[in-house]
């Protein structure tokens, strides 16, 4: 994972996500089956999506503020109004990116209060939005922004989120999460929170952080911190990434039951 080297203007991949569970309950030493790693990783995958958007969205502010709203490219356009505070971003046909996705549709941002002062926030709005044929629905609002000496936090809440499959099968995606920027020695994130949905089969899911997840520059992967995810209302499943160190393990745990698994990248 690149890091942009901006303070506010990083949010990181969080690979999936959480629900408290009940270890007395019926069944909480049912197996752990491909069914659970594969419903696992979809959360993953559509919270990637919407963190991407977020992530160039936070560029385009930053190039705002100190261009005046100047930042354009080959293959997107941004124009501000002149009336109110929101611009609107058009990728003009398949838009390839630096990151050799193609996008095409428009994103709409609206914001309130200072850009980037204290009591900035903002919100994403989407219109006929694509990544690579996956097209997604729903808003999201970056908010209540935090400065300490070595410290910055922020909120970013997805409401009503879906995600479309090229297949025309979709997940629900609900979010609500606390990043945290930490500037010491090694530059570090963390994040915590909850999210809710249904997945590509239409089944509910429902999930909540244990401890806070932890990223680290020039790691790919979390490093420490631990949730749990509950789907369809079956026993909760929790995934542990460790004890700090840098690789691409995490550890699966429903009751007595265990698995090791990679961590795509």
């Amino acid at each position: 994972m690149k890091y942009t080297g901006r303070i506010l203007f990083w949010v990181c991949f969080i690979a999936a996500f959480w629900a408290c569970g009940d270890d007395d309950s019926p069944g909480v030493d049912e197996p752990i089956n491909t069914e659970d790693v594969e419903n696992v990783g979809s959360i993953g995958e559509v919270t990637d999506e919407f963190t991407e958007v977020v992530n160039f969205s936070n560029e385009i502010i930053a190039d705002i503020g100190d261009q005046g709203g100047r930042s354009q490219a080959t293959c997107y356009v941004v124009i501000e109004s002149e009336t109110e505070n929101k611009i609107t971003i058009t990728f003009e046909g398949e838009c390839e990116g630096e990151d050799g996705r193609y996008r095409q549709g428009s994103l709409i941002l609206s914001w309130e209060g200072e850009l980037l002062g204290p009591d900035f926030s903002y919100t994403i709005a989407f219109d006929a939005f694509e990544v690579d044929d996956y097209q997604l629905d729903g808003s999201v609002t970056v908010e209540d922004l935090a400065i300490e000496q070595n410290t910055i936090s922020f909120s970013v809440v997805v409401s009503n989120g879906r995600l479309t499959y090229p297949d025309q099968k979709e997940i629900t995606y609900g979010q609500d999460l606390t990043y945290n920027l930490i500037f010491g020695e090694v530059f570090s994130v963390t994040v915590e929170g909850s999210i809710t949905g249904t997945n590509r089969d239409d089944k509910g899911y429902v999930a909540d952080t244990r401890e806070p997840i932890k990223w680290i520059d020039n790691c790919d992967h979390p490093v420490s911190g631990s949730f749990s995810a509950s789907f369809d209302g079956r026993p909760a499943l929790t995934i542990d990434y460790g004890d700090g160190t840098c690789d691409n393990m995490a550890i699966l745990t429903r009751g007595t039951q265990s698995l090791e698994i990679d961590i795509e990248d």
